[in-house]
């Protein structure tokens, strides 16, 4: 009955976590439906079928072209946007940091758009038609647009409403291709030899010491003691502005995977043009993960987005500008740019430390799957347990944050 409904309600609202996990899980649900939808008039096999780096990327990503389905795309297109207008945001000469939101979100969303476009189109180039006419090809990249679209939905109401953010799905992606790959290396046992065999478990041990030490760095962290005005004498002392010694977290794994799979995407579709181009057959050819300029371009952006996401995660000069407003200083440096340079100076020095933690160990293990395919998921693991770990974290991080929330109680 109604009365009955309404306790249930306010039950759910007593506890945010049950709430949260409700609709993380009915958005996981959906997202499992929508990639199990096939397209229209194809050919699931087809897809199967080469493309090594593509489906690797985006299945990192949110996606799975080993499956032909509404959501293929995953988040990848959205990613890559998200990276694009925080790149051009950084420009001071572009003036769009001074942009409203909303003009941001439309330059945003046109991105998306954009290569959410690009990557179904060569996806459709690569698929077996039952029917193989232009307007069942158009009208399969406008279903996959629209599943872009409609996964990048999905990851917003799970931010609003569910637990882990717009990453939940991407981390749910991540860990079924995880398992698959161990599995997969599992049920081959028998058939591999002995020698290779010990140095799988040597990998898999290896992985284990990863996560431990992902778990230990995510710990970790620099305090800036802060000297806070408005609080009293007896708190201001332990006031600090924390550093992690990883500012940047996992997110520049799964932006450089996202990213990487642009120039593919974008060498595939011109193909479709000029078939004999010399740069356009190169570029095809070598920006695969199987590659070595692939990934040592994979590997740069590594390090680049780790950088990057550093001071983005810890603005120096938004921080300076908060603390010189409400008279919060650091011991020793002045407010203003005094305060900035320090900050400036540590977030690099962290920033860059993070940089090169993860280029060794999700970056360079790419480099022994150069020249073989076979390899290539096995030598990601790394890269998906740092950003597993990183992830996970973040979500123990909120769900700590809900539980000491529940202990209070509103006064009305």
């Amino acid at each position: 009955d109604l009365g009955s409904m309404m306790r249930f309600k306010i039950n759910l609202t007593d506890h945010p976590i049950l709430s949260k996990s409700l609709w993380s899980l009915l958005v996981l649900f959906v997202f499992e439906v929508g990639k199990n939808i096939p397209l229209p008039y194809t050919d699931a096999e087809s897809a199967i079928k080469g493309a090594y780096s593509i489906k690797a990327l985006t299945q990192a990503t949110g996606g799975n072209l080993n499956q032909l389905s509404l959501f293929s795309l995953g988040n990848g297109p959205w990613m890559t946007a998200m990276i694009i207008v925080s790149v051009l945001q950084q420009s001071k000469s572009l003036g769009l940091s001074k942009k409203p939101q909303r003009v941001m979100t439309q330059i945003q969303f046109g991105l998306v758009m954009l290569i959410a476009a690009l990557q179904a189109t060569v996806s459709v180039f690569q698929i077996n038609f039952t029917t193989g006419t232009d307007l069942i090809k158009f009208e399969n990249e406008v279903v996959l647009v629209a599943g872009a679209f409609f996964v990048m939905w999905l990851s917003n109401m799970n931010a609003k409403y569910g637990i882990g953010g717009i990453m939940f799905l991407v981390l749910a992606n991540i860990i079924q291709s995880m398992m698959g790959t161990i599995l997969t290396v599992v049920q081959r046992a028998s058939k591999i030899p002995a020698g290779l065999l010990m140095l799988i478990v040597g990998g898999l041990v290896a992985l284990a010491f990863l996560t431990w030490l992902s778990v230990m760095m995510d710990h970790g962290e620099f305090r800036v003691p802060l000297r806070r005005l408005l609080i009293d004498n007896r708190y201001s002392e332990k006031s600090y502005l924390p550093i992690k010694l990883t500012p940047a977290n996992g997110m520049p794994l799964m932006f450089a995977m996202s990213f990487a799979s642009l120039p593919v995407y974008l060498f595939a579709f011109l193909k479709h043009f000029l078939p004999h181009n010399r740069i356009v057959l190169w570029g095809i050819v070598n920006f695969q993960l199987t590659k070595f300029w692939g990934v040592t371009f994979y590997v740069g952006m590594i390090f680049v987005l780790s950088m990057m996401f550093a001071f983005i995660n810890i603005d120096p000069q938004k921080r300076a500008e908060e603390y010189q407003h409400s008279g919060d200083y650091i011991p020793g440096y002045r407010p203003g740019r005094a305060t900035e340079k320090y900050l400036r100076q540590l977030v690099w020095h962290f920033g860059l430390f993070g940089a090169v933690y993860l280029t060794i160990f999700a970056g360079l293990p790419m480099y022994l799957a150069v020249g073989n395919p076979t390899l290539m998921q096995v030598m990601m693991l790394p890269g998906l347990v740092l950003m597993t770990i990183g992830f996970g974290m973040m979500m123990l991080d909120q769900i700590k944050s809900l539980m000491v929330q529940g202990k209070y109680k509103t006064l009305l």
